[in-house]
C-alpha cells in the first residue's frame, strides 16, 4: 500500500489535539493586529500538537526522530488563535530537515531499495 501524500498525510486525522504552551512572544502590533512569534519570548504561546510529539529547543519548534515502529511519523503543530478576531493570518516559518540517526535496520533498508531501483531498465 501506497503511503499517503505529505500534505493529505498532515491534515489528515492525527488523533486529538494536544495543547501545550512554549516560549514565545504576543505583541499588538496595531489595534487590530497582533503578531505571535514562537521559540523566544516572555509570553506563553498556547500550541496545538497532533501526530508525533513536539519538543521546545533553542528557540525551535522540534519533532525529534522517528523511532519506526512505535509512533507516527507525521506531527503537526498549529498557534492556537481562539479568541482572536480577524479573517487573516499569516505563517512564516524556517524549516530544517535532518536525516534521522543511522540504525542497521535503516541502512539495511536503504541498501535493499537501491538494490530494487537498480533492476529497472535504464532508458537513453
Amino acid at each position: 500500500m501506497q503511503p499517503p501524500l505529505p500534505g493529505a498525510a498532515m491534515m489528515g486525522e492525527l488523533g486529538p489535539d494536544t495543547p501545550r504552551n512554549g516560549p514565545g512572544r504576543v505583541e499588538e502590533v496595531t489595534a487590530d493586529k497582533r503578531r505571535v512569534t514562537m521559540g523566544d519570548g516572555p509570553d506563553l504561546p498556547q500550541v496545538l500538537m497532533a501526530g508525533r510529539t513536539l519538543t521546545f529547543e533553542n528557540k525551535a519548534l522540534v519533532f525529534p526522530p522517528v523511532d519506526e515502529d512505535k509512533e507516527s511519523r507525521v506531527g503537526r503543530a498549529r498557534v492556537d488563535v481562539m479568541g482572536l478576531v480577524g479573517g487573516v493570518a499569516r505563517l512564516t516559518a524556517r524549516v530544517r530537515a535532518e536525516a534521522p540517526p543511522a540504525t542497521w535496520q535503516r541502512r539495511l533498508k536503504e541498501v535493499l531499495n537501491a538494490r530494487r531501483r537498480s533492476r529497472w531498465p535504464r532508458w537513453g
